[in-house]
């Protein structure tokens, strides 16, 4: 196929130089003599054709019927289109509503954790074990794997007195074991949890989580954050949120604050999408 082109094109290209030098010979008929004696004489006989032929009258037409589109109306001259104006709606204000399956809220609070949770508020939680304990069940501490293994399924009481057998040579688990969260803070967490200071305890949790020693970062534990006043554990949440903490336990949380809980929940998906997406989808 692209033999047969190639006359085509050749013939194209040669009568593209011949206009090209008749058009020279028009307008500086002197670069003929220049040239002259070093053409050959067939390309002579060329020349003089070109030189002897009368010039090409100019063609003053207002025909434009052979002229390309592009020529005759070129784009820039036209008028610009006229843009539909854009209309600026009010944003549609739809109320909020958060939806569960049918025995949804039911099953969440029959779990292990929500159950061993939900016996008592903190405060009377706090009377009955101890501050130092509750700080440990809200997951202050380094023992990460006694908080995720025993003490938030609500395994601990049972699991007791085995642990301390299976880890009587590490006394500090130990310690943990049997009273809770083990440290020099936990005098100043316990008093600002009676007494509501959640910025305090943020400060506490941080200057813990973020230690040099600490090989894993803390979890709050939801579960108990819900047996909190609602407006403490609402701002608590919130909080917890902003500051990017880890959590467990959201899905039983939400299911006790509900709509109020949503602000937290958003700001919790725009930071970790992939892990609250499920949550987002009852609202």
């Amino acid at each position: 196929i692209e033999d047969k082109k190639l006359p085509a094109q050749q013939k194209a290209r040669d009568e593209y130089w011949r206009t090209l030098l008749q058009t020279l010979m028009a307008s500086q008929p002197q670069l003929a003599a220049e040239v002259m004696p070093w053409l050959s004489t067939q390309a002579r006989a060329v020349l003089n054709s070109y030189l002897s032929a009368p010039p090409k009258p100019v063609i003053d037409s207002t025909d434009n019927s052979s002229l390309p589109e592009m020529l005759v109306s070129p784009p820039w001259r036209s008028k610009k289109k006229m843009t539909a104006p854009r209309l600026d709606l009010a944003p549609l204000e739809l109320t909020p509503q958060i939806y569960w399956q049918p025995g949804e809220q039911e099953r969440l609070a029959a779990t292990e954790s929500a159950r061993y949770f939900s016996t008592e508020s903190l405060a009377e939680r706090m009377e009955q074990k101890s501050g130092r304990v509750v700080l440990q069940e809200l997951g202050f501490g380094d023992d990460v794997w006694l908080f995720l293994n025993y003490i938030l399924p609500g395994k601990l009481d049972a699991a007791r007195n085995s642990l301390i057998v299976q880890w009587h040579y590490y006394q500090g688990r130990v310690e943990e074991i049997l009273n809770g969260w083990n440290s020099p803070q936990a005098q100043l967490a316990e008093q600002a949890l009676r007494s509501g200071h959640i910025e305090a305890l943020i400060n506490i949790w941080e200057n813990d989580n973020f230690s040099r020693y600490r090989p894993e970062k803390s979890v709050w534990n939801l579960y108990l954050l819900a047996q909190l006043p609602r407006e403490m554990a609402l701002t608590f949440w919130l909080r917890i949120i902003e500051k990017k903490h880890l959590f467990a336990g959201e899905d039983y949380f939400l299911s006790i604050l509900g709509l109020d809980a949503l602000p937290g929940l958003l700001l919790a998906f725009s930071h970790r999408p992939k892990e609250t997406f499920p949550l987002i989808l009852n609202f």
